[in-house]
């Protein structure tokens, strides 16, 4: 009975130890991708990645970058290698030297002893610090595309204002705005002083006359009405 038992966990840890790879699919490359923008390295086999390429929705092929993500990461040398808890490639390492062995010889005695090193974590070189870099530029203008499809591909510049902007004024409202005010009311003024002109000829001759712009005009008789 024991000699048919163990065939059977043998198979049973097998199918437990490939079950992870197994459950990976050209799908959850996609996910990965649509999630952050960004393929894992070392996450997916090259066979998914393949497969992925070819099964990227139209409106995620057209509002990201996942294809070019993916091919990325296929041209990566480390793509299919499993990473650290760093995300980079190695692991920590440890290893101990042993004692000699204690001997004795006519006059003389000897003894030894040694102990090995330890193996650090794999420092991130340039091109990865490079590559980490552009990751996050890449998010950004993701970011951005997405910012641009939500205001309707309008070209927004922060910061700037439009005629009714603060200026230089004290009570907030812009220099254009106030002299137009102002040429307003003086435009009114004028209207109502001639209007007043026109009425009473005899009252306002002496004052209107005084005016440089009105000086030497004479106003018409009022109208009577019957």
């Amino acid at each position: 009975m024991l000699h048919l038992t163990a065939p059977a966990l043998l198979l049973v840890a097998l199918a437990l130890f490939t079950a992870g790879p197994a459950m990976a699919s050209p799908d959850d490359v996609v996910r990965d991708c649509a999630d952050d923008g960004f393929v894992e390295i070392g996450r997916h086999s090259r066979s998914d990645l393949q497969q992925a390429r070819n099964r990227i929705p139209a409106d995620l092929d057209a509002y990201s970058d996942c294809k070019a993500q993916i091919n990325e990461a296929l041209d990566n040398p480390r793509a299919g290698v499993a990473l650290n808890k760093d995300g980079f490639p190695g692991g920590d390492g440890s290893g101990g030297g042993g004692s000699g062995g204690d001997g004795s010889g006519g006059d003389g005695s000897g003894s030894g002893s040694g102990s090995g090193g330890s193996a650090g974590q794999d420092e991130p070189s340039a091109e990865e610090e490079q590559r980490a870099a552009a990751a996050v530029e890449r998010k950004r203008q993701l970011a951005r595309k997405d910012t641009e499809s939500l205001l309707g591909e309008r070209n927004v510049k922060p910061g700037t204002a439009g005629a009714l902007a603060p200026a230089d004024t004290a009570n907030g409202i812009s220099l254009p705005l106030l002299l137009a005010i102002i040429a307003l009311v003086l435009g009114l003024a004028a209207g109502v002083v001639v209007a007043l002109g026109r009425r009473n000829p005899e009252l306002f001759a002496g004052t209107l006359g005084r005016l440089p712009f009105l000086r030497g005009r004479d106003f018409p008789p009022p109208v009577r009405r019957r």
